[in-house]
């Protein structure tokens, strides 16, 4: 499932906060040992001011409080989406210059819709091969991490970490590594476009088996149920992978034993976020970021807020929740990016979002807003139907929201 666009929200993709030590003026000319980018998707201004007072010291509270905060923000395109959303935030580039335009874009020599970063030239590693983001080919600017492997000439590391393939790639660039999470096979992997082998840590931490691990387990509250606005059980809320609408979610995906199903329902799940900080910290040992005065760069995305938003909705009990998980895996992650850089002085930390998320449809009509669900596919024939009647021959159209692919012949 992918964002909405942020002209439903005025206000959306506005969380900046950034934390920097106070440092002796002449110390500024120094960059950081290490610098911490951490995307959490999904994450509009209104949804983390309601949750503001309910974050635990060392988290999103205490950016918030101690850093500079930027809470309004405004983008200058449409599709404010996972891929577009990170490209733009890494690049400084809108769509038409960096070239993501969407999650998805239609290749014209197949008549298919594809992934944003396909390429076939540059399958995933130890997993199986399909229509996958595996590269950057697409990714037409510079990133951040490309700038941190240029200034460096190499010397210093630029990594990502995502549990979603398009938000790690965009992040790590064309220079940098980019590892995530494969629901087919329950493991962290990346394409052959960042490397040919797993390196040694990347091995031994896919073999602990953590999402083998979460297999009849449950997402329950992390808190008491007094703590959470609204009610549980909503009957436009949807039930992926045999998790129900109500807590506690059952992580088994319907499953005898770990799977596909499974392994989607953790990643669709709050718990998910876990795992990625546990992979991120294992990425700071294994890479030795912040070891010495070369800087690094490790950009970390947080996926499970938008799962949970899309499925759930943005009031639902699973999206405070999924953000009070996230806020305590964000405070556990930067201490561990503090200890490796040496302390405070060492480290720089960047907290964004890529975009916000307007409430699900039947949500707004339950409280007298008119709203109404579309679907694209349907959508998409209706133009199709409209535009040859209006101008002749045959027009197909293809949507990938927002945007709607033409072709056909007169």
């Amino acid at each position: 499932m992918n964002g909405t666009p942020s002209l439903l929200r005025p206000a959306a993709l506005a969380t900046a906060l950034a934390l920097a030590a106070a440092l002796p003026a002449p110390a500024l000319a120094r960059p950081p040992r290490l610098t911490l980018v951490v995307t959490v998707d999904s994450l509009g201004t209104d949804q983390l001011l309601r949750m503001r007072a309910r974050f635990k010291a060392g988290g999103l509270g205490s950016l918030m409080a101690q850093g500079a905060f930027f809470p309004n923000a405004r983008v200058e395109y449409a599709s404010s989406r996972t891929g577009p959303g990170h490209a733009t935030l890494v690049t400084g580039a809108h769509p038409w210059r960096h070239g993501i335009v969407g999650n998805a874009f239609l290749n014209r020599a197949t008549g298919k819709l594809e992934p944003t970063f396909a390429d076939a030239d540059h399958p995933v590693l130890e997993a199986p091969p399909g229509a996958n983001d595996v590269s950057p080919a697409n990714l037409l600017a510079e990133s951040l991490a490309d700038r941190v492997r240029l200034f460096t000439q190499e010397r210093g590391k630029a990594v990502s970490v995502s549990a979603k393939s398009r938000a790690a790639i965009a992040m790590a660039g064309r220079l940098g590594q980019a590892w995530w999470f494969s629901e087919a096979v329950g493991k962290w992997v990346t394409g052959t476009w960042y490397t040919k082998e797993f390196p040694g840590w990347v091995k031994a931490f896919n073999e602990k088996g953590i999402a083998d691990s979460y297999f009849g387990k449950e997402w329950g509250l992390l808190e008491k149920k007094e703590t959470y606005l609204g009610e549980d059980d909503r009957p436009f809320e949807g039930a992926l992978w045999a998790m129900g609408r109500t807590f506690p979610h059952p992580l088994s995906g319907g499953l005898p034993r770990p799977g596909k199903e499974s392994y989607a329902a953790l990643n669709w799940s709050g718990m998910m976020s876990e795992v990625v900080t546990q992979f991120a910290r294992a990425t700071i040992e294994g890479e030795q970021l912040g070891k010495d005065d070369v800087p690094d760069l490790l950009a970390v995305s947080f996926s499970a807020s938008d799962y949970v938003n899309h499925v759930y909705g943005p009031y639902s009990w699973e999206a405070q929740d999924a953000l009070l998980r996230i806020d305590r895996a964000l405070a556990a992650l930067v201490t561990a990016a503090e200890r490796a850089a040496g302390g405070r002085a060492n480290l720089l930390v960047v907290v964004t979002a890529d975009h916000a998320i307007a409430a699900v449809p039947e949500d707004w009509a339950s409280r007298g807003v008119a709203s109404v669900r579309v679907s694209p596919v349907t959508m998409a024939q209706a133009l199709g139907k409209e535009l040859s009647a209006k101008f002749g021959g045959e027009i197909v159209v293809q949507g990938e929201a927002p945007d709607a692919y033409l072709s056909g012949k007169g």
